[in-house]
């Protein structure tokens, strides 16, 4: 295997690995500034209405883990020249976020709630753009993940070996 090939072959390894590296790092900052203002987050998560209230901290934590934990699958995937396997982890987590968004567009708040984004503390009236932005990007990881696995050639080797 040539160096720089990521373990899959052409262009799309590089593009797909440095899509991959972004969103992890987005999910990864996003899930730190939930944490770090997490009654914050609970109150957005409480104002959509769409957990009832006893269940919006485990949810809360619940969605900061999972976000976490695409951001750490994706990464370890680059690092081990699978950089498909993380595309599809983060587009999941990004498609995940979108249905949320979605949700919300079909039940909104009573009144514009702030998105719950971590550091951004915009405050949300319509939630249609936000879901297709998420589900955008969800998207694009999730086709762009499928399509490098698949490129893979049999004789390519993790990192590690």
């Amino acid at each position: 295997m040539k160096a720089g090939t990521l373990g899959s072959s052409g262009p799309l390894a590089v593009i797909v690995a440095l899509a991959t590296v972004a969103a992890a790092c987005w999910l990864l900052v996003a899930a730190y500034s939930k944490i770090g203002e997490f009654t914050q987050f609970v109150a957005a998560v409480r104002q959509h209405g769409l957990v009832p209230p006893a269940q919006t901290v485990p949810f809360a934590a619940l969605a900061i883990a999972f976000e976490a934990a695409c951001a750490v699958v994706a990464l370890w995937s680059v690092l081990h020249r699978r950089p498909g396997i993380g595309a599809i982890a983060a587009g999941v987590c990004f498609l995940g976020i979108a249905g949320y968004c979605l949700a919300l567009a079909a039940s909104p708040p009573p009144a514009p709630a702030p998105c719950g984004c971590g550091w951004l503390r915009s405050t949300v009236e319509r939630w249609e753009p936000l879901a297709a932005q998420n589900a955008t990007v969800g998207s694009s990881l999730l086709l762009g993940g499928v399509l490098s696995h698949r490129a893979r050639r049999p004789n390519d080797r993790p990192l590690s070996r």
